[in-house]
């Protein structure tokens, strides 16, 4: 469904979305439309999940440090620490969860190999 709404964004916005559309297609508002369309709300909303699924988002002005204005590019603020996924912490925190970055030069050709290098090993 995902894969529909993405190549046939403006026509499910006209669709599904007469009140107000956006100027262009997120993924926040694609996943949005497709369980409103698959009418499965009620499988995804806060209480009815049993584990509500996680990650960290770096988008600079979700970032909650006190003390600390975060810059609008986050990686000038936040020093990274990468050796491998396993050992990977943002401003002196390990990171655990999928990790949605959106500074598009902070992932290098370097980590990705290795990341598919660790994960052909497991």
């Amino acid at each position: 469904m995902i894969e529909i709404i993405f190549q046939h964004w403006q026509r499910m916005f006209y669709k599904y979305m007469p009140n107000g559309k956006p100027d262009w297609l997120s993924g926040d508002v694609a996943f949005a439309l497709a369980m409103q369309i698959l009418s499965i709300e009620h499988l995804c909303t806060r209480n009815n999940l049993k584990h509500a699924p996680t990650f960290t988002h770096m988008k600079s002005h979700v970032q909650n440090v006190p003390g600390t204005k975060i810059s609008e590019i986050w990686t000038d603020t936040l020093p990274t620490y990468y050796n491998t996924y396993k050992d990977f912490k943002v401003g002196n925190f390990q990171q655990i969860y999928p990790f949605h970055y959106v500074e598009k030069d902070w992932l290098t050709k370097k980590m990705i190999t290795q990341m598919e290098t660790d994960y052909g090993n497991n």
